[in-house]
């Protein structure tokens, strides 16, 4: 049993969503390509509706008329896959054995049940509206004398609303752009791979770095937030810090510090600064005597000012990840001359970017 585990430990489903013709089964074919395998989602008689459409309008039925209608078929189709997203997706947890693209995705209950699991990942296709009315043109081609743009449209707004596709979508933390050819797409999806085939979970750095972001929000500095977090070698948080005036003095927002209330330029005046940099106050919160024990690694969203980055080398820190960079070289300039004495000893400095942190 714990070897079956094992084997699912880093893989993923992706849950694809997007309107009607946007692309999704040639974007699951470009995804099998890649090792997913491909198993078909929910699926709405479409073809049906379609012909509804052209049967109604020969007997004349307003564009009301039609629409009513519609959602009323709607409504039933909606009532039906809900009654069956349990069962389908209970089934595919149990026979899930290699990463997988579920080809589409037309309910909330599904989202909720899945997203319980870490390693379900939302993907929702774009297409433009006249692209996806092309698609459906070539899709569709005996219809196209009945479907005109106007019938498309409307056909379009009453699966989208009908089976909130629109809410579904607001769920989903990746887009994938389709309005070019396949080629196009092929190309984007390669480009984008690591968000659109991420790995189960995030890795270390991204995980920690994620954290400082958190913690940057209760900075009180109207400059500008940071966010600090050090962690030991055994992956233990040891303390957190973010900027702001000192414990028990007014917040920069109710003009604590004259030097952030003058909006001064980054990297100058910092001699008339009160407030306390995120570093400082990490490092404050543990000791430097405790801090070197853990020979420990400090996450900061922005890279150390000259300040922060004497007491960063006094507290035995050990590596520094950073996701902006500090307008002045005067840090760096420390740290690299620190590092020339110290080659065995040596701070290392990693940049990391969180644009494909899709978790």
């Amino acid at each position: 049993m714990a070897e079956k585990n094992n084997k699912k430990q880093f893989q993923i489903i992706i849950g694809l969503v997007g309107k009607i013709c946007s692309g999704k089964t040639t974007f699951c074919e470009l995804i099998t390509k890649r090792g997913l395998r491909c198993i078909k989602g929910d699926d709405i008689p479409l073809e049906n509706l379609i012909q509804l459409i052209v049967k109604l309008r020969k007997q004349g039925a307003t564009q009301q008329e039609l629409k009513q209608i519609l959602m009323e078929e709607i409504n039933t189709i909606k009532a039906n896959l809900k009654n069956q997203y349990e069962k389908r997706c209970k089934k595919l947890l149990e026979e899930w054995t290699l990463p997988t693209i579920i080809s589409r995705i037309y309910t909330n209950n599904e989202v909720q049940f899945l997203s319980k699991r870490n390693f379900f990942h939302k993907i929702y296709l774009d297409c433009p509206l006249l692209t996806r009315f092309e698609n459906f043109k070539n899709k569709y081609n005996k219809y196209s004398g009945d479907i005109d743009l106007n019938m498309f449209c409307l056909l379009d707004d009453c699966v989208n609303y009908g089976l909130n596709i629109q809410g579904i979508i607001q769920e989903f933390k990746v887009t994938v752009s389709n309005e070019g050819s396949v080629d196009d797409l092929d190309n984007y999806i390669s480009k984008n791979e690591k968000k659109i085939l991420r790995e189960y979970k995030p890795s270390w750095d991204e995980y920690f770095m994620r954290l400082a972001v958190e913690v940057k929000k209760r900075s009180n500095c109207n400059k500008r937030s940071v966010g600090a977090i050090l962690i030991s070698k055994e992956k233990r948080i040891l303390s957190t810090g973010y900027n702001g005036t000192p414990l028990r003095m007014k917040d920069c927002f109710y003009g604590g510090c004259e030097r952030c209330n003058q909006n001064t330029a980054q990297g100058q005046g910092l001699d008339q600064c009160w407030c306390i940099h995120a570093e400082e106050n990490c490092l404050l919160d543990i000791g430097v005597r405790e801090s070197k024990q853990f020979e420990p690694t400090m996450y900061t969203t922005l890279f150390p000012c000259r300040m922060c980055a004497k007491v960063i080398i006094q507290s035995g820190v050990t590596r520094i990840v950073y996701m902006e960079d500090f307008d002045s070289n005067k840090s760096k300039d420390i740290i690299d001359e620190y590092n020339n004495q110290n080659p065995s000893h040596m701070l290392i400095l990693q940049k990391l970017s969180l644009d494909d942190y899709v978790y």
